[in-house]
């Protein structure tokens, strides 16, 4: 894994039928943040999704990899600082081509950062 246990720590994961949920903490002290930016700290926006991958390979027991992506939206940036954790809920099935159709969002409460919908081979 590239980023889990470094970047950030999976405090949670819930697997269900068809379903996880993470309860993720980030590491503010992570070299990225301090090109991305200095002195103001955002996760970027490449490291969400692959954090996406990553949780999805743990609740699967299996590699996978982002074939495609019919809509990723960034909606509130995510300062490390201001929101040391995060949840990752992810929702997923199985297609007649063996892929998985994930749907993705990061949030915390009220606050959603990120929506996805993809899809991923194992």
């Amino acid at each position: 894994m590239i980023l889990t246990g470094d970047f950030f720590t999976m405090q949670t994961l819930d697997k269900g039928d068809g379903m996880v949920k993470a309860g993720l903490l980030w590491n503010a002290e992570h070299p990225i943040f301090k090109g991305h930016f200095p002195g103001q700290p955002v996760v970027p926006g490449v490291c969400m999704i692959q954090l996406i991958q990553e949780t999805l390979e743990q609740a699967l027991d299996k590699p996978v990899q982002l074939i495609s992506s019919s809509q990723i939206k960034f909606l509130h940036v995510i300062d490390p600082h201001q929101f040391p954790a995060t949840d990752l809920l992810i929702q997923y099935s199985v297609n007649a081509m063996g892929t998985y159709q994930v749907s993705s969002t990061l949030q915390l409460g009220n606050t959603t950062f990120l929506k996805m919908n993809a899809v991923f081979s194992a």
